[in-house]
């Protein structure tokens, strides 16, 4: 006895393949004996408004829906993965520490050692 709560990831807004996508995933995870062969979400899924910034913010709020079976669908955006890091951009920031570290040593006081 027991249930088994996930968070799934679609890139599409089509409700209608999410939720048959859910369904396929709760039919794959039931106990056809305590949901007699149902197969299928115990409710309708809720899609709200909500739009997170992130992956990990939509993740803690659904984590906290769990347990009274209720199905919340939520949005989030996605960032494109930065690029590697270039031999432009090594040069640049190796560039930029040694203009910082130029800048700290004319902060110094000019009579130090005096």
């Amino acid at each position: 006895m027991g249930h088994a709560c996930g968070i799934l990831t679609f890139d599409t807004q089509d409700r209608n393949m999410i939720r048959t996508e859910c369904d396929r995933w709760a039919a794959s995870n039931a106990d056809y004996e305590e949901t007699r062969g149902m197969g299928t979400l115990p409710g309708p899924i809720k899609f709200t408004s909500l739009i997170f910034d992130t992956y990990r913010e939509a993740e803690e709020y659904l984590d906290g829906t769990f347990g009274d079976y209720r199905q919340t669908a939520v949005q989030y955006r996605s960032y494109p993965e930065a690029p590697a890091e270039t031999k432009a951009i090594q040069d640049l920031t190796r560039r930029c520490n040694e203009y910082r570290e130029r800048i700290r040593e004319l902060e110094k006081p000019h009579y130090a050692g005096v």
